[in-house]
């Protein structure tokens, strides 16, 4: 009984690795990594992985969803607009900062789902990571 246990549970394991968990899609051949539709585990890991490994993103097309929030920098006299992602317990929140082309960017506080490429710039020989928005949404 053991061994069937154990070859079932091997079994799932390797079914799990090979059909994924669903958070990358393929869309017009382009590979979409979704975080909106993620659970809140897979969000927070995957969040982490961007902010730890960004090379392995870079080039990908990214959709998440959260809170607005500009910072400003005195040293640079400027704005940062980041994406607050936020747990439903209300920790460990992610930051991905972001840039719009041409549109305004919205209201303080506001929940948005953003669809981009993510990047990154030099600024003062740091690298920064961001995400170029291709189309942004208010979430009501």
């Amino acid at each position: 009984m053991k061994r069937y246990i154990s070859i079932v549970s091997l079994l799932c394991f390797i079914s799990f690795l090979t059909i994924g968990c669903g958070v990358e899609k393929n869309t017009d051949d382009d590979l979409v990594i979704d975080i909106v539709e993620m659970s809140e585990t897979l969000v927070g890991a995957t969040m982490l992985n961007i902010i730890n490994e960004p090379e392995r993103y870079m080039g990908k097309t990214i959709r998440v969803a959260g809170t607005y929030q500009p910072f400003y920098w005195d040293e640079e006299d400027r704005y940062f607009h980041d994406l607050v992602i936020e747990s439903q317990a209300g920790c460990c929140p992610k930051i991905l900062e972001f840039i719009l082309n041409d549109e305004d960017y919205p209201m303080v506080g506001t929940m948005i789902e953003l669809v981009g490429i993510y990047s990154s710039y030099e600024l003062n020989g740091q690298v920064f990571n961001y995400l170029a928005v291709e189309t942004i949404k208010s979430l009501f």
